[in-house]
């Protein structure tokens, strides 16, 4: 009788150790198991300096360059961050986004790259919006050419009066010479009759209805600083209303806040010159904010609909503007940043969609940007879940939010028109670093075990692979997960104190699981170098995974019961090397042999015991093909 051991699998620690199936182990430590034969598992090899070498929980691989893997920079937190490259259109400055370090932040190449930790420098993501609606009133100013006749018109009517006057003094010249010879011929004349004190009767000077009166003055509309204007038509009278809104520049990235208030409305005349005097514009908000200015709009009416059009951009230190320009001419494009608010400030959990919509939690609800959008979220936008939400992730093209009670699959195309189902199993989510997203779907760890999310349906991954009691061991509250070479790697710290991480293919669950020493509190994982990037505690440095020294590997059978009681004399192992590799035997769970291999030769076991169950195992660095125990060595053939 022989025993072949050809397929090397992982660790079902649900099945008893002697129901498993003959490639199965009962330990499989350190090891790599994808080809099929038996292989070490690698320590990370060091890849460049941590920034921030203590106490490192999130890493992000900045503008890297494909074919050189000693670009870009490592960007480094001391708390979990979710960070993103940002769905910009032709995003050739590296935008970047991220929640959890205090609000949501984000950063570019002019800025990001320096000395010391980074990012160097990084703003808060969005635009507030203008705190206070501009100050409007009515103003008249002539134009140019008005005023110019004006003061033609002044200069002519200026040069009649002093001809006048000339001619005038000439006439009274006259008169006086006149009146003499005529005073002269009167006093030989008979005097006539006068009133007394010499007045003047009925038809005298002043005429029969005494003094002139003097004409009214024109009331004509004046401005607040009292210019004069024309006259008013009033049915040519329009109303008139404006927002403010603040916009960021950061390279060729530019944000707009949602409007202000309205002003108040001011009636303003449609003759040339009349127009509203702004005032009291907004200022800038203050804070972790790149360069600004403000725009201004207007309402128009148009088909039985009202918009705002910009009427003039401003600078960020200008807080007056005079509007004069018709309603035909205004010059901008209309207002579209109406619901473009600021994300929460308390967001977490920042992903993005293949269709450019952003998506972050905060507290219970599942909060969207605006496509292509990312400083955007809109109010309209939030889709509120019965218990607070601990992490979000993606399965195909839906959102993936995972509760203290239950999952939930969010699913549509508008950001304001989702739709929202509840997977009730019963299973919350005990880590939220434990939360990653794969092709399999999204994955997460539940009191009971990881739990894979996937097709619009939910289901517990590890069901077949572990106890409740087991996984508990484990401490699934510390758990961290990661995806490399479409295996799942999650790094905990056992409830005893150990750590470690395991490993599995959530689509090859009999492979089993197998577990590595190896540890990290931080991970990224890089497409240009297809490999995983972790911080290792060890070094305090990040590392690649899995490529740096082979670590000593150790993988035992399964208890192998035979019908009846014997003695296996020899056994034979085939290798690629045989630098580093022992063989043990245990017999009745007991070791009984153990002896290093040097070479493929069959070598002898000891004899004079009888026995019905049986293990193998081997531990080393050198990759194994199979192996072989019997009772004779014409069974090893």
């Amino acid at each position: 009788m022989k025993l072949l051991f050809n397929r090397f699998l992982g660790e079902i620690p649900r099945t008893d150790p002697s129901l498993l199936d003959q490639g199965n182990a009962t330990r499989a430590w350190n090891v790599v198991l994808e080809r099929g034969t038996l292989q070490p598992f690698h320590e990370p090899r060091h890849f460049c300096e941590a920034s921030k070498p203590h106490d490192q929980l999130s890493i992000y691989r900045f503008a890297p360059e494909a074919g050189d893997p000693a670009s870009g920079w490592m960007f480094s937190w001391d708390k979990v961050v979710d960070c993103v490259r940002g769905p910009v259109a032709g995003n050739s400055q590296h935008l970047t986004y991220w929640t959890g370090e205090d609000f949501p932040r984000y950063t570019d190449n002019s800025v990001a790259t320096g000395d010391g930790v980074l990012p160097n420098v990084s703003y808060r993501l969005g635009v507030p919006a203008p705190e206070f609606a501009p100050y409007a009133e009515r103003m008249y100013k002539a134009p140019e050419d008005e005023e110019s006749e004006d003061e033609e018109s002044e200069d002519e009517e200026s040069e009649d009066e002093e001809s006048e006057d000339e001619e005038s003094e000439d006439e009274e010249s006259e008169d006086e010479e006149s009146e003499d010879e005529e005073s002269e011929d009167e006093e030989s004349e008979d005097e006539e009759p006068t009133g007394p004190e010499g007045e003047v009767g009925p038809e005298g000077p002043e005429g029969p209805t005494g003094p002139e009166e003097e004409e009214p003055e024109d009331e004509s509309e004046t401005g607040p600083e009292g210019e004069e204007g024309p006259e008013i038509d009033a049915s040519t009278e329009t109303d008139r209303d404006y927002v403010l809104t603040f916009i960021h520049q950061l390279g060729s990235l530019e944000m707009e806040s949602a409007p202000s208030a309205p002003s108040e409305i001011v009636t303003v005349p449609a003759e040339t010159g009349f127009g509203v005097r702004l005032r009291n514009i907004d200022v800038l908000p203050s804070g972790p904010y790149p360069a600004g200015s403000k725009r201004l709009y207007r309402r128009i009416y148009s088909g039985g609909l009202t918009q705002f059009a910009m009427v003039a951009e401003l600078g960020a230190d200008d807080s007056e503007y005079e509007d004069t320009i018709p309603d035909a001419e205004i010059p901008g494009d209309l207002l579209v940043s109406e619901s473009f608010n600021p994300p929460l400030e308390d967001m977490h959990s920042l992903c993005v969609l293949t269709n450019g919509i952003m998506f972050g939690a905060c507290e219970n609800e599942v909060c969207l940007s605006e496509p292509y959008i990312p400083h955007a979220w809109s109010p309209f936008a939030r889709y509120p879940l019965p218990d607070p939400v601990v992490g979000l992730g993606q399965a195909d093209s839906n959102i993936v939010a995972v509760t203290l009670k239950n999952p939930y699959i969010i699913t549509g195309q508008s950001p304001e028109n989702m739709s929202v189902v509840e997977l009730k199993m019963n299973q919350g989510c005990l880590s939220k670093r434990s939360v990653v997203s794969g092709q399999f779907g999204c994955i997460y760890a539940s009191p009971d075990g990881l739990v894979i999310i996937a097709s619009g349906a939910s289901r517990t991954l590890t069901d077949g692979l572990i106890t409740r009691r087991q996984w508990q061991e484990l401490n699934p509250s510390s758990m961290i997960s990661a995806v490399n070479e479409d295996l799942l790697i999650v790094s905990f710290t056992g409830r005893d104190g150990t750590k470690g991480s395991f490993i599995l293919n959530p689509q090859q669950l009999d492979a089993g699981i197998r577990f590595t020493d190896q540890h990290f509190t931080a991970h990224y994982h890089d497409g240009l170098l297809d490999s995983l990037l972790v911080y290792d505690p060890g070094i305090e440095a990040i590392a690649l995974w899995d490529s740096g020294e082979a670590l000593t590997y150790t993988w035992r059978s399964r208890i192998n019961i035979v019908p009846e009681p014997m003695c296996f004399r020899c056994a034979r192992i085939e290798a690629i090397s045989y630098k580093d590799l022992i063989f043990r035997l245990y017999v009745d769970g007991q070791l009984k042999y153990q002896c290093p291999v040097p070479d493929d030769k069959p070598f002898r076991l000891p004899s004079g015991y009888q026995s019905r169950q049986f293990q193998v195992e081997l531990s080393g660095t050198d990759e194994v093909r199979q192996l072989c125990i019997a009772e004779s060595v014409n069974e090893l053939e």
